[in-house]
């Protein structure tokens, strides 16, 4: 632990006021969720994208982006309703006669300005043991200029095989993707090179016998990360010795978060430092969603006092490096803690004072 928290120092070295943009980072994000709508998917409901398919090939949705992205991060929540371990469901072959199949597979794809695509297969599978399943993750690149290739990795853990939901992520940059996915939190599945320079949309695909459930997501141009102010950091004593209650190192306690609304990006530990008439929050580590961008002495966020005691005006700065400051507040509380609610996503974040 010393060594790491000598590390954590060094990288926020000689106190200065953070390097800021004219603005904050506005990105280009688009949001589809509950409180939004999902128009103008073609299999759009009041609460999600429902992809039911009862026909033998395989039923698309998918949205055009108004402009094109090499940079960007898709996520989203999505279930098979049609996955329960002792059921088949039926669908109907070309001829018009009915078949049955357990375990149909869904998937997402992105496609590319050259017309080159990246498809995502996922499908259960049943172990020989009966008693344990696994996501099996057939992802197949389609290029045009180079034959087709094809990758696949299987999930056995942190993700539900069946009707639940479960969490994906797809992050590109400088020609590879990373993919991950979870049930609670999000997991690194694989690493793939992407045929496209950049995408044009984004889709969900239903196999036969499949009813796909898909809510909460978020496409993100990532091309404004790097506007992020950062800070410098010397002189760690100063946090020790404050006699400031809500300067220090802090770590995420807990939290209570709608998923579809609001996603954590990991498992934060912040310095918050006071400047002038604000606190910054100091990011030092715990970033699983774009953990390469974050690094050590980014700004992750702003304390202002309100009128009432221990109560801040925040802004958040998300995983994808975009500013939330929609009427969200933090509350001191007990046992150094600072709870931070954001009312619009119908989300609670709890942080707790640690020692360094």
């Amino acid at each position: 632990m010393a060594t790491r928290c000598y590390v954590l120092f060094c990288l926020l070295a000689a106190w200065c006021p953070p390097t800021l943009p004219q603005t904050l980072p506005t990105g280009n994000r688009l949001n589809w969720n509950k409180s939004r709508g999902f128009a103008p998917f073609h299999y759009a409901t009041p609460d999600a994208i429902v992809i039911n398919d009862t026909l033998a090939t395989p039923l698309n949705d998918s949205y055009s982006l108004s402009s094109q992205s090499s940079d960007f991060t898709l996520r989203f929540t999505a279930a098979n309703l049609h996955n329960h371990p002792s059921k088949t469901y039926s669908y109907f072959s070309s001829n018009g006669s009915k078949r049955k199949v357990g375990y149909p597979a869904w998937g997402f794809f992105v496609k590319g300005n050259n017309g080159d695509s990246l498809i995502v297969k996922i499908q259960t599978k049943e172990l020989a043991d009966a008693l344990s399943s696994e996501a099996r993750v057939h992802v197949k690149i389609h290029n045009s200029s180079l034959p087709a290739e094809s990758v696949e990795t299987t999930i056995k853990e942190g993700i539900d095989c069946y009707i639940d939901f479960n969490n994906w992520q797809l992050t590109a940059n400088d020609r590879m993707a990373t993919l991950s996915c979870g049930n609670h939190s999000m997991a690194e599945v694989l690493k793939i090179r992407t045929p496209f320079e950049k995408i044009t949309g984004f889709g969900f695909t239903a196999y036969p016998g499949a009813c796909l459930d898909i809510t909460g997501i978020t496409f993100t141009d990532n091309s404004t990360f790097n506007l992020l102010p950062m800070t410098s950091w010397s002189n760690p004593n100063h946090l020790q010795n404050t006699k400031d209650p809500l300067e220090g190192y802090w770590t995420v306690f807990d939290r209570s978060l709608e998923e579809s609304l609001l996603q954590l990006g990991g498992d934060y530990r912040f310095a918050i430092v006071k400047e002038a008439d604000k606190y910054l929050i100091i990011y030092l580590d715990g970033a699983r969603i774009n953990a390469p961008k974050w690094q050590a002495g980014m700004v992750k966020g702003y304390l202002t006092p309100d009128l009432f005691p221990d109560i801040y005006n925040v802004t958040w700065i998300d995983s994808e490096g975009l500013p939330l400051n929609k009427d969200i507040k933090a509350q001191k509380g007990e046992g150094e803690t600072l709870t931070i609610q954001f009312p619009y996503q119908s989300s609670s974040l709890r942080l707790r004072k640690i020692a360094f």
